[in-house]
């Protein structure tokens, strides 16, 4: 369930019903007509704020869907160097348990791509200002930059941990619970 609250009055005005299980993640459109939600019922939908009513259900995500978000440029086909999809165009885009990003047209709920290269779940999506970069966080500890316009992966960003590589195969003294956490902090072996 997603509750709209009128801010001023500190009143709910509307409850958005249909997701089956829990709202990961909720955003509204860049005109604040609309609003998405994700879930763990592997579904995005987009919303009419004022009406209360589901607009689109999006589905293919094969997993829970941790994160939805629109395109912060309403018309993204019109931005300068991008020729890969129709003008008029808004897209929204998701991540998803499935290791999968995915970006869809929120007029049609098409599927329009699919970005595979996360080994865990992804956490969050978030666009750059001008709508031409895609960032996805993943349970697999990276960062992924991705270009829009030909759906490249552009880097992989990881935190640098503090034993990263340091070998403690060998060392005595050390708990199972000590081991554990160095591994987790880069320490191999």
């Amino acid at each position: 369930m997603i509750k709209l609250w009128d801010l001023r009055r500190s009143e709910c005005f509307s409850v958005l019903t249909g997701h089956t299980s829990r709202v990961s993640s909720v955003q509204f459109s860049p005109d604040g007509q609309r609003l998405v939600s994700s879930s763990a019922d592997y579904t995005i939908k987009v919303w009419d704020v004022q009406t209360g009513e589901c607009l689109r259900t999006l589905v293919g995500h094969t997993e829970p869907v941790e994160s939805a978000l629109f395109c912060p440029v309403p018309d993204f086909a019109n931005r300068d160097g991008i020729q890969r999809f129709q003008s008029g165009i808004q897209l929204l885009v998701s991540g998803s348990s499935d290791r999968t990003v995915k970006l869809w047209n929120v007029d049609t709920g098409e599927c329009l791509q699919t970005l595979e290269g996360h080994t865990r779940r992804v956490w969050s999506v978030a666009f750059s200002p001008d709508g031409q970069i895609l960032a996805s966080g993943s349970e697999d500890e990276t960062i992924r930059l991705w270009a829009i316009a030909t759906g490249r992966c552009l880097a992989i960003l990881r935190s640098p941990r503090p034993y990263e590589g340091m070998t403690i195969a060998g060392v005595t003294g050390l708990t199972d619970a000590q081991k554990v956490t160095l591994r987790a902090l880069g320490a191999v072996g």
